[in-house]
């Protein structure tokens, strides 16, 4: 008999993926690059996809910006990349072999990125005097 009960799952330790800066961000031409931290009671620390070369992503818009209010300035917009590639995780330990094959990586160019966002701004005649 398990240790569990009956009709009860058996807990499996939970994997946490949490992105971090990898070096570069230009949101005007949609290029930055990424790094993803994985943690886990069964992982080491320093765990991550993209330790040594992040993850590279070229943003397109999926279509025109939408103004959601003037004052103040409110815009929403969706982009996307089904480009970018990703790397093996790194410094694992012995569980990157296992990680990388539940993961599926490396992967080859080709996954599917999306994003939305919502931003406001202020114009240089509205910041506060100094």
């Amino acid at each position: 008999m398990s240790g569990t009960r009956q009709g009860e799952r058996a807990r499996r330790p939970r994997l946490a993926i949490q992105p971090e800066y990898g070096g570069r961000s230009d949101f005007y031409t949609g290029q930055f690059s990424l790094r993803f931290r994985l943690m886990s009671p069964r992982l080491p620390q320093g765990c991550t996809i993209g330790a040594g070369a992040p993850v590279d992503f070229r943003m397109k818009r999926s279509g025109p910006s939408q103004w959601i209010s003037t004052n103040p300035p409110l815009i929403r917009f969706s982009a996307y990349d089904d480009t970018f590639a990703v790397p093996a995780a790194e410094d694992c330990g012995p569980m990157a072999g296992p990680l990388n094959r539940r993961l599926g990586l490396p992967a080859p160019s080709g996954n599917l990125m999306t994003y939305d966002a919502t931003y406001t701004f202020r114009t240089y005649d509205q910041l506060p005097a100094r």
